[in-house]
């Protein structure tokens, strides 16, 4: 069990706590970074929609290894329990939507996808309302962390180039956003290229930040170009259909020559 509270720099905590478990477990490498960010998104839901983005609240994490007999055979497979202590879901009102309904222009920080795994998958992420005994409330000091982003500028040309590196997640993207929508609406650089080659993650959060400079850019006819994204990113930008949105190149040479 993982005990943690509401604050949003301790998803950094969770995700390195289980990237660790499945590749203790054996799980094949795609399959550890499609657990990640189910278990991050998940989280981020009730940091944002359960408790409000109230910082204090309690949120804990239970792992059981899972098994079925299907087809004549035993599947392996983990099971992660996320509790909290918001308001329970009312099941009647919950209503899922085709995914050819959620388009790119729509994306946005309010919204969200929750994702469902099935028992052929190689996780389940349920959350649920419930007490445990492992946390006690208490009168807490919070400290705010140390952010796991770092954001540097360069400027060549009419271009400017901006370097990151971390995590652009729930906790950090509005940091992201805002340095980005600065540059361009009070520069009004031609063209933005976002260094995105020490990216270690990327989440719905961080996706948001990116539409939203590249949405300010071509309102200012300027170009808004991403290189360098790991594998786990570009998947990010795959999974909810965006990848083609943006434009995208290998290295830094290559963006700088576009």
């Amino acid at each position: 069990m993982l005990a943690l509270y509401s604050n949003p720099k301790w998803l950094s905590v969770a995700r390195a706590a289980v990237e660790g478990l499945t590749e203790t477990l054996g799980f094949p490498v795609a399959q550890c970074r499609s657990i990640t960010p189910a278990v991050d998104e998940s989280l981020t839901n009730i940091v944002r929609h359960s408790y409000g983005n109230r910082p204090d609240q309690t949120i804990a994490l239970y792992f059981r290894r899972a098994q079925r007999r299907h087809d004549g055979r035993v599947q392996q497979g983990l099971e992660i329990l996320l509790c909290d202590r918001g308001p329970a879901v009312d099941a009647r009102k919950l209503q899922g939507r085709p995914l050819d309904e959620i388009r790119p222009a729509h994306w946005g920080c309010t919204s969200s996808v929750k994702r469902r795994t099935r028992w052929n998958s190689p996780a389940r992420v349920p959350r649920t309302a419930c007490g445990w005994s492992g946390i006690r409330r208490r009168q807490t000091a919070f400290s705010e962390g140390e952010d796991t982003v770092h954001i540097s500028t360069r400027r060549n040309d009419k271009t400017t180039i901006f370097d990151l590196s971390g995590d652009i997640d729930f906790a950090n993207s509005p940091k992201v956003r805002d340095s980005v929508l600065r540059e361009i609406r009070e520069s009004r650089t031609p063209r933005v290229i976002m260094n995105l080659s020490q990216v270690r993650y990327l989440d719905s959060s961080g996706v948001a930040s990116l539409i939203e400079g590249l949405k300010a850019s071509r309102d200012l006819g300027s170009r808004f170009i991403l290189f360098g994204l790991s594998t786990s990113a570009r998947e990010v930008l795959q999974l909810s259909r965006l990848i083609k949105v943006f434009e995208i190149y290998d290295s830094e040479e290559q963006a700088m020559a576009s």
